[in-house]
């Protein structure tokens, strides 16, 4: 499933689309139901058939959004708008809701497959570490199924296994409902952190939901995150310090895997990452020689060093620090 760092790529091959001169349009290259990708009424009414037709108004393309693994574009009609934002069309993780009919919003989810590519770049997983004389797949690539184009500028949404959308809305509720964007919203990591501590659910289930800490990490982010965090996936009831390395390590994953992706080289040779994708054959050690092993953590495929991501029995120091206030107030009470 694409994670926060490959989305953030998706969103940086749309901003050419961004144009005051030539309108975006939209066609379908599939002849799929509507409820398993998107509404094709909904897109039809705003882009046609494919092709510009007479009756459907232009729609230019002002800001190329994303907020976790949510990418969001908005659309105007007035042209002179753009000049406005493109210099700016940074992702966006503003919490206002903007419910406005003179708002349209295409919003792109990529489920378990889906990806944006262009004629220049295809981005996948496998991006991070494909050799440099690799040949690339040729143009639009297998399973696409819908094409966007702005003047000279082309990009495609594909989707092997089926399990993306694309909707057109007037409001950005969907956005709002996400937790702070793991990589932008640096400024509410504080408050993140906390969120963090001492809870009862394992810490890796809590970096997965993603309305509840921080939005855009995924399964192979979190196990980079903790393995570098030196903390075990099921851990509960984490200290502050613990949470503080893991809010820095968060930090560090993200920027670095957006950077590699931009500029389509590897990720660093010492992540795991490398080791986690050939499970009949998996490799049994990092680069440090400390033995990995593959454990099931809420349902989920985790990748661990177990030398040093140890579980621990723990209890909530918040709860101890409540009963023992209790025993003291109470004994001052007979006093």
């Amino acid at each position: 499933m694409p994670e926060l760092p490959e989305v953030e790529r998706f969103r940086q091959l749309l901003l050419p689309f961004i144009s005051k001169e030539f309108p975006l349009s939209l066609s379908l290259t599939s002849d799929r139901p509507d409820s398993v990708k998107f509404s094709r009424n909904d897109i039809s009414s705003l882009f046609g058939d494919g092709n510009r037709s007479e009756g459907k108004r232009q729609h230019f393309l002002k800001s190329v959004n994303r907020k976790g693994k949510l990418i969001y574009l908005h659309l105007i009609q007035d042209k002179s708008c753009v000049d406005n934002i493109v210099s700016a069309s940074c992702a966006s993780t503003d919490g206002r809701d903007n419910d406005d009919s003179q708002n349209t919003y295409l919003f792109l989810h990529m489920g378990m497959t889906g990806r944006i590519s262009t004629p220049e770049s295809s981005i996948t997983l496998e991006t991070s570490k494909r050799e440099e004389n690799e040949t690339k797949e040729s143009f639009p690539p297998p399973h696409t199924h819908l094409l966007f184009q702005s003047g000279n500028h082309v990009a495609s949404f594909s989707d092997p296994r089926k399990f993306g959308r694309v909707n057109v809305r007037n409001s950005l509720r969907e956005v709002n409902e996400l937790a702070p964007d793991a990589l932008n919203d640096e400024d509410q990591f504080d408050g993140c952190c906390t969120k963090l501590e001492d809870q009862q659910r394992g810490i890796k289930a809590i970096l997965l939901d993603q309305k509840y800490s921080l939005s855009g990490i995924g399964n192979w982010c979190v196990d980079e995150i903790l393995y570098r965090s030196c903390i075990h996936p099921d851990q509960k009831f984490l200290s502050r310090e613990e949470c503080t390395t893991i809010m820095k390590e968060i930090k560090f994953v993200m920027s670095t895997a957006v950077g590699c992706l931009s500029n389509e080289k590897s990720f660093p040779s010492d992540w795991i990452f490398h080791l986690r994708w050939n499970k009949a054959h998996p490799r049994t050690s990092d680069v440090n020689g400390r033995r990995l092993a593959f454990v099931k953590s809420q349902g989920r495929t985790s990748l661990i060093a177990p030398c040093i991501q140890k579980k621990t029995d723990r209890s909530s120091t918040t709860k101890e620090r409540y009963v023992e206030k209790k025993s003291v107030k109470r004994r001052k009470q007979k006093e």
